[in-house]
């Protein structure tokens, strides 16, 4: 019988062995395009070699039996390489598949599990995607893709500034705990931005062919106002598109309560307000899901072919005005809980005529400093929300009035239903 103490090494064993039989049988899946050189055994045997160097080392207090490991893993990483060129078979993936299942087998065998696991997971999924991210990315333009590069060219400059700007700059304005975080704003911008980067990928690459209910429901993960506006001014003037524009504006702003949701965790890593602010937006969700599928079963299948023309999020421009708005509602209400309590706070979910998601993640971002208590970030969240359902109706008031009447009962009906739930939550 093993002993206690060899009991977890029989399980960080079996768990580097099942990790890395995750890629093997990913890779070994592949044997149609070619003959398999690595596949369902040579994997695990790579998770299990990294995790004999870690756990070797740690044994003997070395660092040297992991060193050797990981020469060994690169020489035959560029074997493997070698030996594919031969064949006229060019490609990095399954070199770097073995370097990275070498790592997370080594991960296990210096105590991080978890962490393993996670990596092991997105590298089987980045791989199970390769054709549908190729297709993605194909769906880009040059001027997409040089906007793309632009933005996280600056957030990596930015990143290195901004801790240079921290301490008594500016009269000490600067820095964690202060009005202005820039290091915290730069990344939640770049999180914002990645999470509507996404939809906009699939929103390029699906096109037209979903009609307008699906490009509004992942446009409004991209910028749901931007959505608003685009596929009212689509419908004007043209009666038959009517009911898909009108799904397709339920839609956006049904998904723009979802991102607004994933950025409240994204801002506050101890999901303070993200329990109270996901039990808040569960009425409005319901109502969009449900007025979203009565206008969608009344407009034709192929209406709406026309693309709703949403800019990428990882552009300058976008990224800069979701920053701004979240670095302003963040000092304002820094300093207007001083002055004006409470009710000061509440005035800065007016910045949600121009991003709810900008004024939504500053809220969570508040309530995680502790500049301001739980309560009053929610209730700043949930005027962001109400405030973003009467933009909603403004813009369809202004671009296509024949909607108007027909978009304004969810809306309005949302917007009382967040001002009950924060009565009932409070």
């Amino acid at each position: 019988m093993a002993s206690l103490s060899t009991i977890p090494f029989l399980l960080d064993l079996a768990a580097a062995i099942g990790t890395g039989a995750l890629v093997g049988i990913e890779r070994q899946h592949r044997r149609s395009e070619g003959y398999v050189l690595a596949g369902i055994r040579t994997f695990p045997l790579i998770s299990l070699a990294g995790f004999l160097a870690a756990f070797m080392g740690q044994m003997m207090g070395s660092h040297w039996p992991l060193t050797m490991g990981i020469l060994g893993m690169l020489i035959a990483a560029v074997s493997f390489f070698y030996v594919r060129s031969l064949g006229g078979e060019l490609g990095f993936t399954t070199p770097m598949a073995i370097v990275v299942t070498f790592f997370f087998g080594a991960l296990i065998g210096l105590g991080f599990l978890l962490e393993a696991i996670v990596v092991s997971v997105v590298t089987t999924a980045l791989l199970l995607t390769r054709t549908r991210l190729h297709q993605l990315a194909d769906a880009l333009t040059n001027r997409e893709i040089m906007g793309a590069v632009q933005f996280i060219a600056l957030a990596f400059v930015a990143f290195p500034l901004a801790r240079q700007a921290e301490g008594p700059y500016l009269g000490g304005l600067i820095g964690a705990g202060r009005p202005i975080d820039l290091e915290w704003t730069l990344l939640i911008v770049v999180a914002a931005s990645a999470l509507g980067f996404v939809s906009f990928l699939a929103l390029r690459r699906m096109g037209a062919r979903g009609g307008l209910p699906a490009a509004g429901a992942l446009g409004g993960l991209v910028n749901s106002e931007a959505a608003t506006a685009s596929v009212s001014g689509l419908a004007k003037g043209v009666a038959a598109l009517g009911p898909a524009a009108c799904a397709a504006v339920i839609a956006a702003t049904g998904t723009s309560l979802v991102r607004n949701i994933v950025l409240t965790g994204i801002a506050d890593p101890t999901f303070t307000l993200l329990v109270p602010f996901t039990l808040l937006m569960a009425a409005p969700l319901v109502v969009m899901i449900v007025w979203g599928v009565w206008f969608g079963r009344r407009s034709p299948p192929d209406a709406g072919t026309e693309d709703i023309g949403l800019k990428s999020p990882f552009a300058i421009r976008p990224a800069l005005t979701f920053a701004l708005v979240f670095t302003a509602v963040n000092a304002a209400a820094f300093f207007l809980q001083d002055l004006a309590g409470p009710l000061g706070v509440y005035a800065t979910s007016i910045g949600a005529v121009v991003s709810s998601g900008a004024v939504v993640a500053s809220a969570a971002n508040l309530v995680f400093t502790g500049t301001i208590p739980m309560s009053v970030g929610l209730v700043t969240a949930g005027l962001a929300t109400v405030i973003g359902f009467v933009s909603k109706v403004t813009v369809v008031a202004v671009i296509n009035r024949s909607l108007l009447g027909r978009v304004t009962v969810p809306l309005v009906l949302a917007a009382v239903l967040t001002a009950v739930g924060l009565i009932v939550l409070l």
